[in-house]
């Protein structure tokens, strides 16, 4: 019986290097995914803030089902993390945009849920609204002091909504509430270029 010529024992041994290699930057890749930071903080450490950031934001959601995924914005210049909050029938009720680089809030919005009363309870004055925004910037941790915030203009008050909004250096600030309740519907903390972007309407 003619016998095959044996492979030559250095290719096999190159090959196995090959998979070998493969193999370990497969793993460590998907090492990475899992536990290296994007921007300064890991993922697990993201979910944990945004997390917080919904139960805050909708205490009457109860259990939320929380989805993150890396955003770039401006050319890649800026890295975000962004997350979307539902809730057990998968309605979305939260989104939110966090600074990879920081761990800070950008953008927060929130689905209000109709409320039967509205209507008939009175709607909160300028004075109690302006409290209702700064106790948000408060609890959402985007009123620092050494931002020194001033007001960008007049609190406005819309269709079911107050909107207060402040400024600090190049830093836009923006409290939008449920007008009777407080509740938040929107925040957002951006460079000011953006802060014509909240859409001021009444969230159903």
């Amino acid at each position: 019986m003619e016998q095959r010529p044996r492979r030559p024992r250095h290719w096999t041994v190159l090959a196995r290097s090959v998979f070998t290699i493969a193999l370990l930057v497969r793993l460590w890749y998907a090492r990475g995914e899992q536990s290296h930071d994007y921007g300064r903080f890991t993922e697990q450490q993201i979910l944990d803030r945004s997390a917080a950031l919904c139960r805050t934001a909708a205490p009457e959601a109860g259990d939320l089902n929380l989805s993150l995924y890396r955003g770039l914005t401006h050319g890649s210049v800026r890295h975000d993390w962004c997350g979307v909050a539902q809730d057990s029938h998968g309605r979305d009720v939260v989104t939110l945009t966090l600074y990879a680089d920081t761990g800070e809030l950008c953008a927060l919005g929130h689905v209000l849920a109709s409320d039967p009363r509205h209507g008939v309870q009175v709607p909160f004055s300028r004075a109690e609204a302006l409290a209702a925004g700064q106790h948000w910037l408060g609890v959402l941790g985007i009123g620092r002091r050494d931002l020194r915030l001033r007001f960008a203009r007049a609190p406005e008050r819309g269709s079911r909504l107050w909107a207060i909004s402040w400024q600090a250096g190049d830093r836009g600030v923006t409290i939008v509430l449920e007008d009777c309740s407080g509740a938040l519907a929107t925040a957002q903390s951006c460079p000011r270029r953006s802060d014509s972007s909240i859409d001021y309407s009444e969230r159903k």
